[in-house]
């Protein structure tokens, strides 16, 4: 009961409606982050709360993490991210979520094109259990499969801080490249890619050289900050194999926002061949 208590103060409950009334693109990320550093974080710990989000896709959410809090909170993960990739795949298209975390993206994807086959790479052990969970929460079956491996430029190993997310110093975890990858799975075709790979977009992208030399990944989305490196030189190596960036598609307040000269540049960017 003590648990509960300590990630269920008296307010709380009441911010996740009106952070929910907030439309979308006007602050309502950065208001449950506010919510989230000023009520959760520190009180949360590793507390799980099993939680629908609004179009039904169920997760085992763990409070003490902001990418699951935020998702707890407003009922909804990167809604431009999931809007892209589900318009851009047909039925029993192909998606490869990497640096899925815990599948938030996979499982929204998956509530929009039931029939989807997804691909996701996760290397951190919590979090790559936490994705196997929710396939079974999802009954998700063999649509969806996990990989504990982080894509990177070849397949062996490198150093991943489980801190952080991303490979750099820490403990071992094995590498692929994706070319390799969908070579062992007769992968002719990915529809759409998804990175979030903390600054290791390049890397990624260097590993799948023949897939995009060849055109055989549709479309692909990443991050547009520099927060975690520099993605310069990965937009460069996919305009050199003929992709050009194209917009996220806007909710309506985002549409709002933009008119207004409000609005802030997109934290994701997208990519499509000529």
């Amino acid at each position: 009961m003590a648990e509960r208590e300590a990630i269920d103060p008296p307010r709380p409950p009441l911010v996740r409606p009106l952070l929910r009334a907030v439309p979308a693109g006007l602050g309502r990320v950065r208001l449950a982050n506010y919510a989230y550093r000023a009520y959760l974080r520190g009180r949360a710990g590793n507390s799980r709360r099993s939680a629908a989000l609004r179009d039904g896709s169920r997760f085992d959410l763990n409070l003490g993490d902001w990418p699951q809090a935020r998702a707890f909170l407003l009922g909804e993960y990167d809604v431009d991210t999931v809007r892209f990739v589900a318009a851009n795949l047909p039925p029993g298209g192909v998606f490869l979520d990497v640096g899925a975390h815990i599948g938030l993206i996979s499982f929204q994807v998956l509530q929009r094109v039931p029939s989807a086959r997804i691909h996701a790479f996760e290397p951190h052990p919590d979090r790559n259990a936490q994705y196997r969970r929710h396939i079974e929460l999802n009954d998700a079956g063999d649509r969806v499969k996990v990989s504990a491996v982080a894509l990177s430029q070849a397949s062996g190993s490198a150093a991943f801080d489980l801190e952080r997310h991303a490979i750099e110093e820490g403990a071992a975890v094995p590498t692929a490249a994706l070319d390799d990858y969908l070579a062992a799975k007769g992968l002719d075709r990915v529809d759409v890619l998804k990175l979030d790979v903390e600054g290791h977009e390049l890397s990624v992208l260097q590993g799948a050289a023949r897939a995009l030399g060849e055109g055989r990944i549709g479309k692909i989305t990443l991050e547009a900050m520099d927060a975690h490196g520099d993605t310069t030189a990965a937009a460069a190596l996919l305009e050199s194999h003929g992709y050009r960036r194209v917009a996220l598609p806007d909710s309506a307040a985002a549409a709002l926002r933009k008119k207004l000269r409000l609005a802030r540049p997109s934290a994701n960017a997208a990519y499509a061949l000529r």
